[in-house]
């Protein structure tokens, strides 16, 4: 039994492997795409809005400036005192 290894035998080992690894590359680059795709979809769903982040902007302002018309009040009160 003689075993002869010709130049087509050795291309297709060659191609068989390269198509192998090529698979095999394809497959992590497709479960990549996936986890990048389900982190997208959970920072829509995670983060807020502008408008949002609007809204809470504005409602702390709004208790900032009441917070500072207190202390101005309370200031003027004991400003009065004092002058007495």
């Amino acid at each position: 039994m003689d075993l002869q290894i010709s130049g087509e035998w050795v291309f297709n080992g060659v191609v068989s492997i390269a198509v192998t690894f090529v698979g095999f590359w394809l497959r992590s680059v497709k479960e990549e795409l996936k986890e990048l795709k389900q982190e997208c979809k959970d920072i829509r769903n995670n983060y807020q809005t502008k408008e949002l982040a609007k809204v809470h902007s504005t409602h702390t302002d709004n208790i900032l400036a009441e917070i500072r018309d207190e202390l101005k009040a309370m200031n003027h009160k004991l400003d009065s005192k004092v002058d007495k």
